[in-house]
């Protein structure tokens, strides 16, 4: 009950996202563990931060001129394939 309660307080703090929420549940369920010992080793994290995300982003961006040169001529794959692999 303790680790539903975690879960909850989590979700409603916007410490993590709902997805986010149902990884961890998953591997509860997966693999028999409790939400809490789960919790504490993935350590997932919802960054709210705009100018987080906003570096973010330019780090990707500066570290892929490739890519950015395609996507500016009109070529969106190079992004979408290199989103696919890493999910």
């Amino acid at each position: 009950m303790a680790g539903l309660v975690l879960a909850a307080d989590l979700l409603d703090e916007n410490k993590i996202s709902s997805r986010q929420l149902k990884q961890l549940f998953d591997v509860c369920f997966e693999k028999g563990e409790d939400f809490a010992a789960v919790y504490q080793r993935e350590k997932p994290e919802q960054i709210t931060d705009a100018s987080a995300i906003e570096a973010m982003i330019d780090q990707v961006i500066s570290a892929n001129p490739k890519q950015v040169e395609q996507y500016r001529a009109g070529n969106e794959r190079p992004w979408r394939d290199s989103l696919w692999a890493r999910q």
